[in-house]
């Protein structure tokens, strides 16, 4: 690990190198809190001590600073897209739920996910949580994460739920495609699971 990166301002951006971000050595991480507000890009370490030692060789050199800009800004743009699509799947996500079509969700799972859990399980977590919390009235997007890694990006979502038998904190984890999002992840916390 390098533990000598500090938050730099660099071309008109605040960068803080996110050393235990999980983004390996490869990938861009854009993250967000509630509605709007902060983020922070994180790439590869390496990338991270390379560019940082070498910054201000690096903004004299015209090509580099535009090229630089242009990938901050689609990253920018992309992780907003990426974002509300992935929240548009955690609503029809909710309403599968409530409908009680736990099938319907594992089929439209990754096979990532397939592999992890058999339907049989996947059917009766969510039954035992539908029995347990009752229906989604309302979830507040607390979080987002965008990861952008040579394989497809990710965009994983945390959400504060009310079901009608108590609250719960959901987070989902979406593997973006063109023009689709394809849940590779869910996980759910609530006191009322364990107390009901």
């Amino acid at each position: 690990m390098v533990a000598h990166l500090k938050r730099r301002r660099v071309f008109g951006l605040l960068l803080t190198p996110a050393v235990n971000s999980g983004c390996g050595d490869v990938g861009v991480v854009a993250e967000g809190v509630g509605g709007g507000g902060g983020f922070v890009w994180c790439v590869g370490i390496r990338w991270w001590s390379a560019f940082l030692a070498n910054v201000e060789v690096q903004m004299l050199r015209a090509p580099f600073v535009a090229s630089a800009t242009l990938a901050v800004a689609m990253v920018a743009c992309s992780s907003g897209t990426d974002v509300k699509l992935a929240e548009k799947n955690v609503s029809q996500f909710h309403e599968s739920f409530n409908a009680g079509r736990y099938v319907e969700l594992f089929e439209r799972a990754s096979p990532a996910l397939q592999r992890l859990t058999t339907q049989l399980q996947w059917v009766a977590l969510l039954d035992a949580v539908h029995r347990k919390l009752g229906d989604e009235k309302s979830a507040s997007r607390q979080t987002w994460r965008v990861t952008y890694q040579v394989s497809g990006n990710a965009v994983s979502l945390t959400y504060k739920t009310v079901f009608s038998g108590g609250e719960a904190d959901e987070q989902f984890v979406y593997q973006m495609g063109k023009d689709a999002a394809i849940l590779i992840g869910y996980h759910i916390n609530s006191n009322a699971l364990i107390i009901s």
